[in-house]
């Protein structure tokens, strides 16, 4: 894994918020089936905010192992085969987080530049063997393009050819190594050497940070070998960013351990056991949302426990309650109302909830008959305050039974 010699930094502002399933889509590894959905199907809503990996360069290379996919085939009721020890579906799934994070981080961050006295000189050699007269394979020796640079020159120092006739061509990348040029001769050939190419202005659109150099072999019968060294002068106003990124590349299947796939047949027996499977979890669901209805959104109560000649301060415990309903048994004759439907009284007092970490609301009484709905199911005290001459009863008011 190759890093960044003078640190990181964000690249783009544009989105940070995204989920791990379109970083999968930004990268590609969907194509990669069978073995990345049974990663992907655990994380793929979870959203993540990319802007925040730019302070460090992703150090994961070697995702997935024979552990990776030991680890999560816990989480799929033991579909794996083979030697699994120690499984452990959360590193297998935070190991796979990391894993498309490395691949992504070029597209949000990027190395920090670093200032260099002189534009750099880099020496390189490609190779390539062809049996037919096509465009061999792009070479791996990739060369980073200095930051800043604007103008190139190439020397081809040997060139050696088993037959055949061959053209030398240089192509241009961006940082995410997606090719930008579909190839330029350099006119090289064996008989001329050493050839130069140089400086010049062509430089290519699309913000090149990858040069690599391919053959293409023109005539000859038969396979041939062909190799060139040389040297790439960069001149401008050179940085170089201390190594451009490279991500990781997706690691091989093992062979040891036997993959999970989609399914796409099963057997009645199977087809009757994820049925019912389906039926416990809707039940769940369903007792889920009873529940919830019944607290939140309920079509009516059920009168509770009644709690009378209450006076001054106190507080009661209750469970479970949707609401309260006050009545006022006695109050002192000087309280000021106003009259109405219904009577509205000044100072009744006040009706609180709340549990033991605190309270949650209060309610001044203003009627004779003051109801109280909306209450938390969370809520496990009612704490009462009444001036002197009032004395009330607090009537609990229960959900429905599910």
């Amino acid at each position: 894994m190759v890093t960044c010699a003078y640190g990181s930094q964000v690249n783009i502002t544009a989105k940070n918020i995204i989920t791990f399933g379109d970083l999968a889509a930004l990268v590609g590894v969907k194509a990669l089936n069978p073995w990345v959905w049974v990663f992907l199907s655990i994380v793929q809503y979870e959203a993540h905010g990319m802007l925040d990996e730019c302070g460090t360069v992703p150090t994961i290379n070697d995702f997935p192992s024979e552990q990776d996919f030991c680890d999560i085939g816990a989480n799929f009721g033991g579909v794996m085969s083979g030697t699994c020890i120690a499984a452990d579906p959360g590193r297998a799934v935070a190991r796979f987080k990391e894993w498309l994070i490395s691949l992504a981080w070029p597209y949000f961050c990027e190395c920090t530049p670093g200032a260099v006295a002189t534009c750099p000189t880099d020496s390189w050699t490609t190779t390539a063997t062809l049996s037919s007269n096509t465009i061999a394979t792009i070479d791996t020796n990739w060369i980073e393009v200095p930051e800043g640079a604007n103008q190139t020159k190439f020397t081809v120092n040997t060139f050696v050819q088993s037959g055949g006739t061959w053209s030398l061509q240089y192509l241009w990348f961006d940082r995410n190594r997606t090719q930008l040029s579909s190839g330029t001769s350099m006119g090289a050939t064996a008989s001329v050497l050493p050839f130069t190419n140089g400086f010049f202005n062509r430089w290519p659109t699309g913000d090149p940070k990858w040069l690599a150099f391919r053959f293409t072999r023109g005539t000859g019968t038969g396979t041939f070998t062909v190799t060139a060294t040389g040297t790439v002068t960069w001149n401008g106003s050179c940085q170089l960013r201390g190594t451009l990124y490279v991500p990781p590349a997706p690691g091989a299947v093992p062979t040891s351990v036997t993959v999970p796939v989609e399914p796409t047949t099963c057997t009645t027996t199977e087809v009757c056991q994820r049925v019912a499977d389906l039926q416990i979890t809707v039940q769940r669901i369903a007792s889920m949302l009873t529940l919830v209805q019944r607290q939140s959104v309920p079509f009516a109560y059920v009168p509770g426990a009644t709690h009378t000649g209450l006076s001054g301060n106190g507080s009661i415990a209750v469970q479970g309650i949707h609401g309260l309903s006050v009545d006022i048994t006695a109050s002192p004759s000087y309280l000021g109302s106003v009259s109405g439907t219904p009577t509205t009284k000044f100072d009744y007092g006040w009706v609180s909830v709340g549990t033991a970490d605190g309270w949650e609301r209060s309610t001044r009484l203003t009627h004779d008959g003051h109801l109280i709905l909306g209450i938390s199911g969370a809520a496990t005290l009612v704490g009462y305050t009444f001036p002197s001459g009032v004395t009330a009863s607090i009537k609990e008011l229960v959900r429905e039974p599910a």
